[in-house]
This record gives C-alpha cells, sequence and structure tokens, in this order.
C-alpha cells in the first residue's frame, strides 16, 4: 500500500513562477521539507486535513527561493556590527565616525571596520595611516570596499612588526610613501600580516554574527548560500549550527587555499555531505581587484604603468587545478582582471576532463574579459560566478581604470550567448546580500537614481534571465539541479513571496519590489506580514 504523505501547508491564490513546467500554477503543496503538488486552487486545496496549513497568497507572486553562489557568511554577520565607512561619500565624514567610536575604546582594544573606497571618496590616493593617527591612538584597521586593502595605523604597523625594512610577502604589497616608510595600505597577501594578529572573538560571538547573517539572507528571499569566508572557525561554526538545528540555510562550505595539503591527504569531495550543509570547491585567488588595482590585466591601468597583481601564476594553478580534481575536489577560482580570467581558463583547459568533480569548476567574479577569451571559458567547462551589484558599484572606477575595455566586463549577455553557465551571488559584505538588487542590476546595468542609464546596455539580459542567475543555474554550480532552484514534485520547498510581480512589473520599477516572506524547507523563515 502507498502513503499519502501528511499535507504540511498549502499556497494559494498566488501567482507562482516555478521556472520549470508548468511555468505558472496557482497552489503549492508541500509536506515537511518537499514540495508534493502543485496545480490550480481547487485541486491542491483538497489535499488539506486538518493539520495542514493553509495560506492565501492573495495574487502575490512566488518564485523559487534565491541562492547567494558567493558570500562570506561569518564575515557578513561580522561586518552587520562593524563600521561601514561605505555610509560616507568622503574621507572627512568617514575620518569623524572614526574618531568617534574610538573616544570609547578602552586602552589597547582595536577598532575595526570596512568599506572605504579611495575611488568613491574623489581621492587620486590611497588614505594614509597619519589620516588615522591624529585622530585615533588604539590600533585600527579597515578592510576596503572590495576587501583587497587594509588600511591601518601606526599602532597597528607597530604591533604588527612592519617597518621601513620589512620586505612585501609574496602576493601581496606594502605601500610606502616617498621615503620608503609604511603608508598604512597592505595590498593582498600582505594584508595577513596585520590580519593575523588582531584578537580572534570568541566563539560565542562568532555564533551569533552567523546567526544574524542567517536572519539577514532568510530577510533577502535567500535559502541557499555558497560560503566562501576564510575564518578558521568557519566549519565549526557551521557543524555547531547543523548540530543544533539553527541552521535553516542550505549552505555550500568552500574549502580554502591553507586547507590544500590536509585535503591532499585526507580528501572529502566536493559535493560530500546533505543539505543544509555540504562541501564545496577549493576557492584559489589568482588575481586581486579593480577597486584596489590588483586585478591582473594584460595592458596597465590607465594613465599607470600598473598591472595588477597576479597572486598565482597559470602552472601554479594548473598544479592545484590536476591534484584537486584527480581526488574529486572541483575549485572556484578568483579572477576579475583580463589577465587573471586568462589564466585560470587556461589552466582549466590544460586539464584531464576525463575525471571532473561532482561539482563544476568555477571562475568567481568574471569581471573582465577579452572576446576572444569567451568561447575558450565555454570550451573549460567551468561556470562564471558572478556579481551584478558590483557593476552598479564598479562603474564609474571600471570606466576610469580599464576604458574601453569595459565593453566586456560583466558581460552577462555576451555569456549566456556562449551557453555558459552564469550563477549570480553578492559577494557580501562587500555588496548587500540582496538577490533582488542582483537582479535589479543585471537587467538595468545602472543605479536606480543614475540618471545616465544603461551602462553598456548591450549586456543586459531579462528578467527570467536574472532570477535563474540565483535560482536553476545556482543549482547547477551547486550540484543540487535534480532537487533545488525549481519549484516541482520532489525539490526542495524552498520559496519566496515577493510584493510584486517580478516578471510583470515595468523594468524600471525592479528596484520597489520587497520580499514579504521566505519559506525554507517548508517552514516560514521570514515574513513582513502576518498570513
Amino acid at each position: 500500500m502507498v502513503l499519502t504523505p501528511v499535507v504540511d501547508l498549502i499556497l494559494y491564490n498566488g501567482r507562482i513562477y516555478t521556472m520549470s513546467r508548468p511555468s505558472q500554477v496557482s497552489a503549492i503543496a508541500i509536506a515537511g521539507s518537499t514540495i508534493i503538488a502543485m496545480g490550480d486552487d481547487v485541486s491542491i486545496c483538497k489535499l488539506r486535513s486538518k493539520k495542514t496549513r493553509i495560506i492565501n497568497l492573495r495574487g502575490l507572486t512566488v518564485l523559487p527561493a534565491f541562492t547567494d553562489c558567493h558570500v562570506h557568511l561569518y564575515s557578513f554577520g561580522k561586518s552587520l556590527s562593524q563600521i561601514n565607512l561605505r555610509n560616507h561619500a568622503t574621507l572627512r565624514t568617514a575620518l569623524m565616525e572614526v574618531k568617534n567610536r574610538g573616544e570609547s575604546l578602552a586602552k589597547g582594544q582595536w577598532l575595526l571596520g570596512r568599506g572605504w573606497d579611495k575611488n568613491y571618496w574623489g581621492l587620486d590616493r590611497f588614505p594614509h595611516k597619519m589620516d588615522l593617527d591624529r585622530i585615533v591612538r588604539n590600533p585600527c584597521a579597515f578592510n576596503s570596499h572590495d576587501g583587497h586593502a587594509l588600511w591601518v595605523n601606526s599602532s597597528a604597523l607597530k604591533l604588527a612588526g612592519i617597518d621601513k625594512n620589512t620586505q612585501s610577502p609574496r602576493g601581496g604589497i606594502i605601500n610606502r610613501d616617498a621615503n620608503g616608510d609604511p603608508s598604512g595600505i597592505l595590498l593582498e597577501e600582505a594584508i595577513n600580516l596585520v590580519q593575523n594578529i588582531i584578537p580572534g572573538e570568541s566563539f560565542e560571538a562568532k555564533m551569533q554574527a552567523l546567526m544574524n547573517a542567517q536572519d539577514a539572507a532568510l530577510k533577502a528571499g535567500v535559502t541557499g548560500v555558497h560560503d566562501f569566508d576564510e575564518d578558521d572557525d568557519k566549519l565549526k561554526l557551521l557543524q555547531s549550527a547543523y548540530s543544533s538545528g539553527q541552521l535553516e540555510l542550505k549552505v555550500l562550505c568552500a574549502y580554502r587555499r591553507q586547507d590544500f595539503d590536509h585535503l591532499m591527504r585526507f580528501p572529502i569531495i566536493s559535493g560530500f555531505g546533505n543539505p543544509p550543509l555540504r562541501m564545496g570547491p577549493l576557492k584559489l585567488y589568482a588575481d586581486g581587484a579593480l577597486g584596489s588595482q590588483t586585478a591582473a590585466l594584460f595592458k596597465p591601468y590607465s594613465g599607470s604603468t600598473n598591472l595588477g597583481v597576479s597572486t598565482l601564476t597559470q602552472n601554479e594553478l594548473k598544479y592545484f587545478i590536476k591534484h584537486c580534481e584527480a581526488v574529486g575536489i572541483s575549485c572556484a577560482i578568483h579572477a576579475i582582471g583580463d589577465r587573471a580570467n586568462y589564466d585560470v581558463i587556461n589552466a582549466f583547459l590544460s586539464s584531464d576532463r576525463n575525471h571532473l568533480p561532482n561539482l563544476p569548476r568555477r571562475i568567481e567574479h568574471s569581471q573582465l574579459l577579452r572576446v576572444a577569451d569567451i568561447p575558450l571559458l565555454k570550451r573549460s567547462g567551468a561556470v562564471a560566478s558572478a556579481q551584478p551589484s558590483h557593476l552598479v558599484a564598479d562603474r564609474d572606477t571600471a570606466d576610469r581604470q580599464w576604458g574601453k575595455r569595459c565593453r566586456y566586463a560583466y558581460p552577462f549577455k555576451t555569456l549566456r550567448y556562449h551557453e555558459i553557465p552564469l550563477c549570480f551571488g553578492s559577494d557580501a559584505p562587500i555588496e548587500e546580500l540582496n538577490p533582488l538588487k542582483g537582479i535589479n542590476a543585471a537587467v538595468n546595468r545602472c543605479h536606480p537614481d543614475d540618471e545616465r542609464g544603461p551602462w553598456y546596455p548591450e549586456e543586459r539580459i531579462t528578467v527570467r534571465q536574472a532570477i535563474e542567475g540565483f535560482t536553476t543555474n545556482a543549482a547547477i554550480a551547486g550540484g543540487l539541479a535534480q532537487i533545488a532552484g525549481k519549484l516541482a514534485p520532489g525539490y526542495f520547498a524552498d520559496l519566496v513571496i515577493l510584493s510584486e510581480n517580478i516578471l510583470k512589473i515595468s523594468k524600471r520599477e525592479l528596484h520597489s519590489i520587497e520580499v514579504v516572506a521566505t519559506i525554507a524547507s517548508g517552514r516560514l523563515g521570514y515574513s513582513q506580514i502576518r498570513f
């Protein structure tokens, strides 16, 4: 005898877009964490029992819940309580907040924050340690908006033992003034010289930050994340949240480069585990970032001789890819500049594709490409993992630093034309964890208030295609295409309810859409109204 599962939840009277077939229904039935039926209101409501919860959607729009394919989960949660210098339009007002926050610190206590961007502040130079020395004696450190530079004061440099004689580490730069003294700006691998001496938080404080990040994700309609955080306790935090029943997100936890040697001895393959916690790819860096002018380029940044920083050579990339894929571990490689993307693509092409891991290869960011390299990217079999919100934030800086090369910056439509899988994320805390903003950026390629209109409009994609980046294509990138990313019987009951019909509203009004509620594994994870 076949037992009919008890229906726990029915949603009806809605505009439910499935990203599958049929493409639209009005009602859906959920048992436990799984969708068991979809269709019209009458047929689905017949499945109810006395224990079934019924939600009248009142015509609201429903999509598969979003997956953010690139987030630093713990760091995002921590950033919610730190100074955010992105909130300031000038260096002067940023320093005022730093001064005010510094006055309340105990002696020796570190002052930490993030979000500064010399380009956003209209500076033709990096900020200097003296800017901080004048207003705060405590050691302080502020990550740049792109996370690839650290601004510190003299107290921090002294504690780290960095002086005029300190050599820049491989893959990093200690910025210096005209006298050869450290200026207070550390780039790429040099960041760790200070980062590694900052006192760590307690495990309890880290867990609270993780929970804060989860709450923010659910509020944004996100039920899945690909976590690229670098904190030493990342996996312990996620395991603790999982074992205690607190982990509501479906997390794909990426390995770090420093995990490589251990993985070669004791490989745990990519995709191992079951939602909500699975092991992901090994994250590597091929270059830096645009804002810090460390993204690796073929031709110099405009008005300079700087070609950026290649943090791994092509041969080193080949080495990592070969050895990882041989034991079932996929690689997700950060590449922003055109040179870095070329190096990563060719490293993938040179490796044996007969024994690929369960999870696909990935290029994280894929921001600037040469047109000739795009067909090669297709041949490599890699997913392009991009963050649409970056193109809005980076527009002016990219125009200044990359010039006409920007024609193939964030080339979403071209990537889709070449049938390259394109998944989307936020890179939070660098950008806001908000897929609706990402969708708007991919569709309109400009800030809602930008009167200039779309930036390289020929690379705009449709609303549905942008949604796919956070749903169906995200499931492909995460190795869950058979059970996630769509609304269909047998798939996870992960849904987001929106305030407007995202597929019918004017593109100019996309920015006005809000998340009304999020259902994660059949449970209401967030709601701004009572159903």
